[in-house]
């Protein structure tokens, strides 16, 4: 039988992917709060753009921030999921995609309830954060089943 391996980053990205993901809430915030800088005024490449009138394959200038506090938020999130513990094994490895399988049950409940109680377009605003949300319950979990583990 095959060992299980997952390529994971180092110990000390759990605390990159905390500072990230404080980075992309402030941003978010600061975005939509109306307090959008000037420095991130970009022009961008757009395949498709809804400013003023409908623009296909152009370029448009367009505030970055939310963007930037989508990236840096998911990108968080992810790092900190994927970052080596204190006692790694293939215990813990076990632990991290246990806790994967349960963050998707989990989403997958969360998204049908969603269904069931958001009507109009509401419900893509809030399902634009599904994956957030799902990486959100796996970190948890596996934090959890983790500090569990630790105390055996």
């Amino acid at each position: 039988m095959q060992k299980l391996k997952l390529y994971i980053f180092p110990q000390v990205f759990l605390w990159i992917g905390v500072f990230l993901l404080i980075t992309g809430l402030l941003s978010g915030y600061f975005y939509f709060s109306g307090e959008r800088p000037e420095i991130f005024d970009f022009d961008v490449y757009a395949f498709y753009s809804t400013k003023l009138r409908i623009k296909y394959f152009t370029i448009i200038n367009n505030n970055v921030l939310d963007e930037f506090a989508g990236v840096v938020s998911l990108l968080g999130l992810f790092t900190m999921f994927f970052s080596k513990t204190k006692h790694e094994d293939s215990n813990v490895t076990i632990l991290r995609i246990k806790s994967i399988y349960q963050g998707m049950i989990i989403s997958t409940v969360f998204a049908m309830l969603l269904f069931v109680f958001v009507y109009g377009w509401p419900i893509f605003a809030v399902l634009a954060c599904l994956f957030y949300f799902f990486l959100l319950v796996c970190f948890i979990v596996f934090r959890l089943k983790y500090m569990i583990y630790l105390k055996k």
